[in-house]
């Protein structure tokens, strides 16, 4: 496996996959991220996954690729050697991941296995395809059924939304569309609600409530949102997409 990176360029793609937020943790609310380690999957393009028991992300990477392959690596002692190198780095990855940049060279351990690529191998691999007209719904689930409802809208918009929505504090955010779109969330004498501008829309009303900083992946594009009751939610954009297991009542 061996490919070319912009050494600046990728990092940022790295932490873009961490999924790094503020989460729900015994109870509180707490900053953490989705996982350390990640798979890099080298094809037509760099691919890298992250993902946990109820959650996959990939992001897309164009870089200049000689061989294809895969491995899992540790993110931040990934990023840690990155910010040594130059402008441009070549990755090996053999036996061990050799960075490489002009006089600089580092060597990093490969980890045996991603702690959840079952979620990887089931969820990651679909075929999922930024649409810019939004004028088809995408499938969910092992028998790939339809949305019911899709939704167009800048990241940033979501991003804000979320963010107001995590003073609040109880770490769950109900996406609810009806006509318009809005996110809330509330806890005890607490709440605050948001309506969204949206870009594009179709379908039926469908409200699903999720526990995680969804946003964090997306960098100041155009996105797509997926939703039906209380099913896994998908969000893509043209660089990356998300499957996140919906919060229900109880959990």
């Amino acid at each position: 496996m061996k490919f070319t990176i912009n050494s600046k360029e990728f990092i940022t793609v790295l932490e873009r996959s961490l999924l790094k937020g503020k989460y729900m943790v015994s109870g509180v609310m707490k900053s953490a991220k989705l996982s350390e380690y990640v798979q890099l999957t080298a094809k037509d393009n760099l691919a890298v996954y992250n993902a946990d028991n109820s959650t996959i992300v990939k992001v897309k990477y164009d870089c200049d690729i000689e061989e294809r392959g895969e491995v899992i690596v540790e993110v931040d002692t990934l990023i840690k050697y990155l910010k040594t190198m130059g402008e441009e780095t070549d990755f090996y990855a053999g036996d061990t991941i050799t960075l490489q940049s002009n006089s600089k060279k580092a060597t990093l351990p490969i980890v045996v296995v991603h702690p959840h690529m079952s979620t990887i191998y089931t969820m990651g691999k679909k075929k999922i395809e930024f649409d810019a007209r939004l004028e088809e719904y995408i499938t969910y689930g092992r028998s790939d059924t339809p949305y019911s409802t899709a939704l167009q809208l800048m990241s940033n918009t979501l991003g804000d939304a979320i963010k107001a929505c995590e003073l609040v504090k109880s770490g769950i955010y109900t996406l609810d569309y009806n006509e318009n779109f809005k996110i809330s969330s509330n806890l005890n004498h607490e709440s605050y609600t948001q309506q969204l501008n949206l870009m594009n829309s179709i379908g039926d009303p469908a409200t699903i409530a999720v526990s995680a900083p969804i946003h964090s992946l997306f960098n100041n594009e155009l996105i797509n949102i997926y939703m039906s009751d209380n099913v896994p939610i998908t969000i893509v954009s043209p660089t990356a997409f998300l499957i996140r297991a919906p919060r229900i009542s109880g959990d």
